[in-house]
């Protein structure tokens, strides 16, 4: 048995079959690196050759509509782009951004009016309407701030007011020359203390065309001392309409007397040296000022002059 097995490894078959098989371990040694630098190699072997396999991981590609060249799939932008041509021919896409709106920020409207309009439409509408607080006249128990209320009501004071489509103004029953002043006009001086509707615009008014009318001298100057106290009182009043409306009645009063009035002008202006320089009520104390200075002479002057040192026509 020795024999023949060392007559067949000398045979000349045995040593084809020997030097195949070394070769084709030659041949395999380059796989084991290919698959060593896979990191993962899964080798086959068998008697006659060894022949190994090798999982690769590798991208899917996608392949094109010829099917030769394969090329990634590539996201579309979400934001608009637009592409920019460059000299060498290649092309840059570059992404435009669309701004956010800022919310911090607030848009506000332009006003309509300017400050004058509304002054001017303020001042229409008072012309227009009274503004007063309105009183209630049929109410018989109501108390009144003067007498000139409760005479209204009873029906002492002959007129009335009439409603116009644009301005109020009273209506007299009467003509106002044929009537006697006393007490008619020291009640409608007393009514200018009101500060209710309809009574203040009866009262100033009546006031002023009593005054105005023909032959209201001779039936103002007997009456002074009694008239006088309430323009004095108006005039020290508080309240700014009130104040105005004596300042008012003060040079209707200048206007109708004259120089009549000339005594009782220390009594009158003491109040009106304070508000000479005042933002609202000083151009009425000039006013008022000017007809006592105008209707009084160098008498009246000297007089305002003493009582308020800053007075200058």
């Amino acid at each position: 048995m020795s024999l023949n097995g060392e007559m067949m490894e000398g045979s000349p078959t045995v040593k084809r079959s020997l030097s195949a098989a070394s070769k084709t371990s030659t041949t395999s040694k380059p796989a084991l690196k290919s698959s060593s630098a896979n990191n993962s190699p899964r080798t086959i072997r068998s008697a006659s050759s060894i022949t190994t396999t090798t999982a690769t991981t590798t991208p899917r590609l996608k392949k094109s509509s010829d099917g030769i060249s394969p090329k990634l799939t590539e996201k579309k932008p979400t934001s608009a782009s637009t592409s920019k041509n460059i000299s060498d021919g290649k092309s840059i896409a570059t992404t435009v951004k669309k701004p956010l709106a800022d919310s911090s920020k607030t848009t506000t409207l332009p006003k309509t009016t300017s400050n004058a309009a509304a002054k001017s439409e303020k001042k229409m509408t008072s012309e227009k309407f009274d503004r007063h607080q309105q009183a209630n006249v049929l109410n018989l128990k109501q108390k009144h701030v003067s007498n000139f209320g409760s005479a209204y009501q009873e029906g002492s004071i002959p007129c009335r007011i009439n409603h116009g489509s644009v301005n109020m103004y009273i209506q007299w029953d009467i003509s106002p020359q044929e009537l006697d002043y006393n007490p008619l006009l020291v009640t409608c001086g007393e009514g200018l203390l009101e500060t209710q509707h309809p009574y203040t615009l009866l009262a100033r008014s009546a006031f002023k065309e009593l005054l105005a009318a023909p032959g209201a001298v001779d039936k103002t100057v007997p009456l002074l001392l009694k008239i006088i106290p309430s323009i004095r009182t108006a005039l020290r009043s508080t309240t700014e309409d009130t104040f105005i409306a004596g300042l008012k009645a003060l040079g209707q009063l200048s206007d109708c007397v004259g120089e009549h009035l000339n005594v009782h002008i220390p009594v009158l202006i003491v109040p009106l040296n304070s508000k000479m320089s005042h933002k609202t009520v000083g151009t009425a104390v000039q006013d008022a000022l000017g007809a006592l200075d105008r209707n009084g002479g160098d008498d009246a002057a000297r007089i305002i002059r003493t009582k308020i040192p800053t007075y200058c026509k």
